[in-house]
């Protein structure tokens, strides 16, 4: 199979909220590619990375926007929930609406 088109979006100022480590969130940046979601969290000389495969995700919601910015929040086939906060509510409806066609091609 030919990936001819490989959507790339990357975002800055995007926060992942933990829920299971108490921790104070900070900056990252969100890539979307064709076959991953890749969240990178910088913060000093640290670099650490969550990776999403896009097949393994079973709704995206995104939710009203906040004094925080504009949250969504995949749920992922294996109970696994991530939790962003984008800062622009168009950039999180643009990655919102590409995470629903890519994480469902069957549509």
């Amino acid at each position: 199979a030919c990936l001819c088109y490989i959507p790339k979006v990357w975002t800055k100022n995007v926060k992942y909220l933990d829920c299971y480590v108490c921790k104070k969130s900070v900056d990252g940046i969100l890539y979307l590619t064709a076959t991953h979601l890749i969240y990178m969290e910088v913060s000093g000389v640290a670099w650490k990375e969550t990776w999403i495969v896009l097949h393994h995700i079973a709704n995206v919601e995104k939710l009203p926007i906040t004094s925080l910015g504009c949250p969504l929040i995949l749920r992922c086939k294996n109970f696994w929930v991530a939790h962003f906060v984008l800062d622009s509510d168009i950039v999180c409806h643009d990655v919102y609406n590409l995470l629903l066609n890519l994480s469902q091609p069957g549509r």
